[in-house]
């Protein structure tokens, strides 16, 4: 890739995440008509938690979204035993904090799986949490 297109793309995920973070400070962690269990779950965003540590790996890839396995091994999450990070990212799927693309990609299993990206509310609720 020329230096051309490093600087693009560099430019490119700049000003998308200057965005996100923008759109983040206009929506509230959960919308009014969303039901109690997204109003739970955005009550429930601790610093460290499972669900935070998720979210925040989601917000590290913006553009390229990930699978929920990949959020798993980027948090070392799939390496505790008895953890269940794909219920929690279904959780921040139900809290409007992350959102299923179009694109897919190979697990390690070779089974398709969806892509996910934050949201305006997930970018919104780890500020919020983040202090």
């Amino acid at each position: 890739m020329d230096s051309y297109c490093r600087r693009s793309v560099y430019c490119d995920r700049v000003l998308l995440e200057m965005t996100m973070k923008q759109l983040a400070l206009d929506f509230p962690a959960a919308r009014t008509t969303d039901p109690s269990t997204s109003h739970r779950a955005a009550e429930s965003l601790k610093p460290g938690s499972q669900q935070y540590q998720l979210l925040h790996a989601y917000a590290k890839h913006p553009l390229l979204g990930m699978t929920d396995e990949e959020a798993g091994k980027e948090t070392g999450l799939d390496q505790l035993p008895r953890c269940c990070y794909w219920k929690r990212c279904s959780e921040l799927r139900a809290a409007g904090y992350i959102q299923t693309a179009d694109a897919e990609r190979p697990s390690t299993a070779g089974k398709m799986q969806l892509v996910s990206y934050i949201t305006a509310q997930g970018m919104k609720a780890l500020q919020q949490v983040s202090g």
